[in-house]
Order: structure tokens, then C-alpha cells, then sequence
């Protein structure tokens, strides 16, 4: 089955659905088959978002790199789903599918989400594609048909800690998931003053390089790190 995702109302949220169920017969009865569910989703080629002083930018393209998606047991033990993955924010769809897997049964403290930079080497990027050597990559327009974009790189972990330890077994069928939420993480920086000294006709560039709104990335990455939704 595919990963893919959620969008309510004009929120930009990509959703990685987990099923864990019972084991088959190829399979030992302490290990639980993990799979992406796939959902029905009507999928926008545009979605508004808003710092957390309410200036709204329109978003037509944002996609995420994910080096891999990795299960920590209570313990030493870890689980990965390797990648790479790029994830589309918008749509959900992940290039390549994240395929099934299978993964120990037992007590899970946390998954992270690894984000890291793309190369030659990551799933086909192009050196022409805007994405090639970041980590995340967004464009839009704000006001008056501005245009912007969001060029980061990031080689951290979005953390998804359980407050109690999640339980997978292999005599139950269990689901939940995990949401990259773009939305969120804007919600969480101030552009105003980035915004008051834009020049009409240029690229607003938030980016580690030679971007038009600094500081403003710092931020955006705490957020990307701590802003989350875990569901069961």
C-alpha cells in the first residue's frame, strides 16, 4: 500500500498511516507486519497557510526529503524503514512508495522522521530540481501575487515521542499515524518584519543561503522538530 495523506480544509498536511496486524505464516509470532495504508484523498494544486501574525501565503509546491523513518524500541533496539523517500506535502504521495515492512513486536518509546538533504544519489534528484541538495522545498505567493519560496536544509529528526510507550503486537491489529504538517510550522514564525522590507517583484527567499528573511529559518527548523500530530 502507498503513504499518503490528509488535507482539511486549507490545511497542507501529509499523514504517514500505519497499520501493524497480526503475523502471517511466513512470519515469526513476535514479529507484526507494518504496512502504509492508502487513503482516498482529493489532492490541491493550491493551500493557504499563515505565520503566527495571520499574513497568509498561497502554497502550489512543497515537498519534504525523508532519509528514513526509524521505530525506537525501550531499550537499544531501533526498526528502520529506509528510504530515501521525497514526500509531496500537498498530495501525500511518496516517491518511491514507501513499501511494507516488518517489525518486532514490543514496547516503542519514539519514531523519528529523518529529513535530510537530497543529492544525485537521492531517489533520481536532479541537479535542475529545486529540491536537489536541500532538505525541504515550498513555493507560492503571498499579497499582491508575490512570489516565494522556502529553501532548507535540514539533517535532523522530527521527533515523535509517546507519552506512554506504544505497544505492537502480533496478536492485534493496531493503527496510527503520523502528520508533517506544514501549516504548523508556519503557524510557529513571525514574517511581518520580513514582509514590511519586501521589494515588489522579487522573490521573497526564506533560506540557509542568501536568503531575503534571516533568522527566520532557525525558527522554521525548531518548529519542523517539535510540531507534530501522533494519533492512534
Amino acid at each position: 500500500t502507498k503513504e499518503s495523506a490528509m488535507i482539511k480544509s486549507a490545511i497542507a498536511t501529509a499523514s504517514l498511516f500505519f497499520f501493524s496486524g497480526c503475523s502471517n505464516d511466513d512470519v515469526s509470532d513476535t514479529t507484526t507486519k507494518l504496512s502504509i495504508a492508502e487513503s482516498s484523498i482529493h489532492s490541491r494544486a493550491k493551500v493557504t497557510i499563515a505565520d503566527s501574525k495571520g499574513n497568509e501565503f498561497s502554497l502550489n509546491e512543497a515537498r519534504v526529503a525523508l532519509r528514513h523513518i526509524q521505530f525506537d524500541e525501550i531499550g537499544d533496539n531501533s526498526y528502520e524503514i529506509s528510504g530515501p523517500f521525497v514526500v509531496d506535502l500537498l498530495t501525500g504521495i511518496s516517491t518511491p512508495e514507501i513499501i511494507s515492512t516488518d517489525i518486532p513486536a514490543g514496547e516503542y518509546s519514539r519514531i523519528d522522521v529523518r529529513i535530510d538533504d537530497t543529492d544525485e544519489d537521492f531517489i533520481k534528484i536532479n541537479s535542475d530540481d529545486p529540491l536537489f541538495e536541500y532538505s525541504l522545498y515550498a513555493k507560492g505567493t503571498f499579497g499582491d501575487s508575490e512570489s516565494f519560496e522556502l529553501k532548507l536544509k535540514f539533517n535532523e529528526d522530527a521527533r515523535f515521542d509517546f507519552e506512554t510507550p506504544y505497544s505492537i503486537t502480533a496478536e492485534t491489529d493496531n493503527q496510527f499515524n503520523l502528520s508533517l504538517n506544514i501549516s504548523e510550522w508556519f503557524s510557529e514564525i513571525d514574517l511581518s518584519d520580513c514582509l514590511s522590507e519586501h521589494e515588489d517583484g522579487k522573490t521573497l527567499l526564506i533560506s540557509d543561503e542568501d536568503g531575503t528573511c534571516p533568522d527566520v529559518e532557525g525558527d522554521l527548523k525548531t518548529a519542523i522538530k517539535t510540531m507534530y500530530d501522533f494519533d492512534k
